[in-house]
Order: structure tokens, then sequence, then C-alpha cells
């Protein structure tokens, strides 16, 4: 299966860019204690896989790559709308992601969700569509 695969040129990415910010990052299924200030929180969520050919050995796999954005609460919205659209510069529709041969190419543009206001936050759910093929 490739979603290891997909997962791990995604969350690459995404981790080089942070790194250089610096924001942490939360990954899927493994620790993380949640600072008082902004952080990320990377989900993959992958769709059923597919075949387009008559032989099955085709692979499609596609999915949504979800960034949320985790500010304080009462901070306003300005960080997480900045770090939003900075995330949709670092996934533009149309990247071409390789790794040894396995091209990941995001096919619908970040888009933004609704904040989701909490007691002590507030999160920003980003989201684009990715594709994988394998034959």
């Amino acid at each position: 299966m490739s979603n290891r695969r997909i997962r791990n040129i995604l969350e690459s990415r995404l981790s080089v860019w942070a790194q250089a910010k610096p924001i942490p990052v939360a990954v899927q299924n493994v620790a993380f204690d949640p600072t008082d200030s902004v952080f990320l929180r990377f989900s993959l969520n992958p769709a059923e896989t597919d075949s387009e050919d008559e032989e099955g050995t085709h692979r499609l796999y596609t999915g949504i790559l979800q960034v949320s954005v985790i500010t304080p609460k009462n901070k306003g919205t300005i960080e997480a709308e900045t770090i939003a659209e900075e995330l949709d510069a670092l996934f533009p529709k149309n990247l071409r992601l390789e790794d040894d041969g396995f091209v990941v190419t995001i096919i619908r543009p970040m888009s933004a969700g609704p904040l989701i206001s909490e007691s002590d936050k507030a999160t920003l759910p980003v989201y684009c569509t990715y594709r994988a093929d394998t034959i």
C-alpha cells in the first residue's frame, strides 16, 4: 500500500516548512504535548483505493491532507488565516511531489474550513485533495 509513502511525502514537506518558522507539528498517533502558542495538527485522510485498469494492477490513491492551525483562544483569526495562506502556497494545486519515482499530486487547492472555537483554543482546519497512481 502506498498510503505510507503518501503520508511520508506530505508530512515531510510540512515538517521542513514548519521547522523553519518554527511552528510545532502534531502528527497522527505520535505523542504530542500541546503548547500555549500556535501549533499545527497534520492528518492524512485517505479515501478508498481504486483501480482503473482491467488487469487490476493500477492503484489510485486519493484523499485529503488536513493541516489544522490551532491558536490560543481570544487571539483573533489573523495569525491562523495567515498560516492558512502560507499552507496554500506550500501545497498549491498541481504540485507534484516525488519520492523514488512515486508521485503525489495536489489536485484541489487548500481550503479553510470554519473556525472551531473551544474553551482554550481555536482550530482552523485547512485541507486539500491529493492523488497518487501506481501501476
